[in-house]
């Protein structure tokens, strides 16, 4: 009776030390949170606080925009590099076959680094009237200009501008190309993004990034670029709704302005005007900077904005131009007072309710419960090896299973990912997001010192766009999964990678790179050898050397160049074969 007794008693005390000390956390808890609270709300009404959150709004929307902005990068300066590789002598451009053929490949690297970009409207090539026999009474010039129907959104051609009709100050119709090919705006004779301007030829407001192109004898060949819709830009930076009456600013790096609702630069037609209104000229008496802040606090009277206290923020984009926004300023602290607010005392009802809810049901609920909450905060925090244990009173129990059902789903969905996300669709083999992988590993070795072992064989389809004219694109693909098939047969201990249409990677290592030279020798003799493979293909090889070599693009670049001349090469006996 004693030990029963005394069992009792213990029990009862643990009964009532739970029900006494779990309300009392959960309260001390809601105070401590309460403090906490009140400590963050003093901090965000802080001026610091305020620019750190207009600043971090800048740099999300600048991001936005960079996005577009390098995905036009690289489809611009991949057609360049093309457009010279396949010219290396200017004179070659009156070569009609040659230059349609090669027209048609520019036209799939566009569309394959394009993609859908939501602020291009036009992508173009333009070869140099002067070693095209061009005169300035041809209706055309040489070249392709597709332009976006905004009705289907697709790109449709049309008439390429015959430069030799326009004087060169004729800025509606031709700046696009005195600016690019070198003149006072461009003496580096690099590609270029130049500022807005109204373009006579389509009846748009552009933004132009394009390169001039050059032959091995510094001759231009030309000029490729991509333009950029300027009225969908303004529209795309004015959605911008997170602050109270917002204000958009976009400068060039003299910190003129491009455009702003307070700045007029369209005339009664809305082509667009240049304005030589600074953002001195029009803020510098009033702009007060605070300390090492990004945020500018202003009051300034304006016919659209009125007498206000504004705030003003600014960001970088990757073609030099300078993105801002204005907002109210005293609607920076408006929200997150409210917000606070609701916050602490829905957080201190809801600890008393919590408390409470744990004193009566602690001994059924907090064990798997806790047990459920630590599992999940290891999946929230990326673990992938969890078990989430299965168990516990009513709704925890199914909760539980839930989530282990969840947890099951989320790791095939990821395993079947990681392996499509590597993969080449048409041939099995490694895509080019693995290959960037690889490359950023190996790189890492190089800059490391630690000497990696590896060669570079490039290889690509001869012919394909004859296959896919004359027998069709799925013998197109054949060829090219025919070809694959040869590559892994050959260096069947190193990765292979489709990293274009026809194009293809392999990085020679662990035992073939102790063969590396019998097993090219190998795939060459395959490569020409048409008993062998039904279409031929062309290849060549880098191998890396550690006291030459300072990345994986010098190897790659070396592979590419043998692997272009074996191209050349076989281009030429073709032509013998032909006459």
């Amino acid at each position: 009776m004693a030990e029963t007794a005394k069992k009792g008693n213990k029990s009862t005390h643990s009964i009532a030390f739970r029900l006494i000390l779990v309300p009392v956390i959960g309260i001390l808890v809601a105070m401590g949170s309460g403090i906490a609270a009140t400590m963050i709300l003093h901090t965000i009404l802080g001026d610091q606080n305020a620019d750190a959150t207009l600043t971090h709004a800048v740099s999300e929307y600048s991001k936005e925009f960079d996005a577009s902005i390098i995905q036009i990068d690289n489809a611009v300066n991949s057609a360049h590099v093309f457009f010279e590789k396949s010219f290396p002598d200017a004179n070659e451009l009156h070569n009609e076959a040659e230059f349609e053929y090669f027209s048609d490949q520019l036209h799939n690297i566009f569309s394959a680094t394009m993609g859908e970009n939501v602020f291009s409207c036009c992508h173009w090539l333009i070869a140099n009237p002067e070693y095209t026999d061009q005169t300035a009474a041809d209706k055309n010039g040489v070249g392709f200009f597709c332009v976006l129907n905004k009705a289907t959104g697709e790109y449709v051609e049309q008439g390429v501008t015959n430069i030799l009709a326009y004087s060169q100050d004729d800025k509606e119709n031709v700046s696009w190309w005195y600016e690019v090919i070198g003149t006072k705006e461009n003496p580096n004779k690099s590609a270029i993004w130049m500022e807005p301007y109204y373009n006579a030829n389509i009846d748009r407001n552009l933004i132009t990034f394009a390169a001039p192109c050059h032959d091995d004898n510094g001759k231009l060949l030309g000029a490729v670029g991509v333009d950029l819709d300027f009225n969908v830009i303004e529209r795309e930076i004015a959605k911008i709704d997170e602050f109270k009456d917002p204000r958009y600013f976009l400068l060039n790096k003299d910190k003129r302005f491009l455009s702003s609702p307070l700045i007029e630069t369209k005339d009664a037609l809305g082509h667009y005007v240049p304005t030589d209104k600074t953002l001195d000229s029009e803020f510098g008496d009033v702009l007060q900077h605070y300390g090492t802040m990004n945020t500018h606090f202003y009051k300034k009277h304006h016919e659209t904005l009125g007498e206000q206290n504004r705030a003003l923020s600014f960001g970088s984009l990757r073609n030099g131009f300078i993105y801002g926004i204005s907002v109210d300023a005293t609607a920076l602290y408006d929200p997150v007072n409210r917000t606070t607010f609701i916050c602490i005392v829905i957080f201190v009802s809801v600890s008393l309710i919590v408390g409470l809810l744990i004193a009566l049901y602690a001994n059924k609920t907090l064990k798997p419960l806790n047990r459920l909450t630590t599992e999940a905060a290891k999946l929230k925090q990326g673990e992938k090896n969890i078990e989430i244990t299965v168990g516990g009173p009513g709704e925890i129990g199914e909760l539980s299973q839930e989530v282990h059902d969840m947890v099951a789903a989320l790791r095939m969905n990821q395993i079947a990912l990681e392996a499509l996300a590597e993969k080449d669709g048409l041939t099995g083999v490694k895509n080019t997001n693995a290959q960037k992988e690889k490359v950023a590993e190996i790189d890492a070795k190089i800059q490391e010192r630690k000497k990696p072992k590896f060669a570079i064989v490039m290889a690509d389809m001869n012919d394909l766009k004859y296959i896919n004219d004359n027998l069709g694109h799925p013998e197109g693909d054949v060829a090219i999964r025919e070809m694959c098939y040869v590559l892994c047969h050959v260096f069947t201990h190193s990765p292979v990678y489709r990293i274009g249409g026809d194009e293809f990677m392999i990085i020679v290592e662990n035992e073939d790179y102790g063969n590396r030279d019998v097993l090219f020798e190998q795939l060459k003799d395959m490569a020409l050898d048409t008993n062998q493979v039904k279409h031929t293909f062309s290849v060549g090889m880098g191998i890396f050397h550690s006291d030459l070599d300072h990345s994986f693009d010098e190897v790659f670049a070396r592979a590419d160049n043998n692997m272009y001349e074996m191209k050349q090469n076989y281009k030429k006996s073709r032509q013998s074969e032909n006459k």
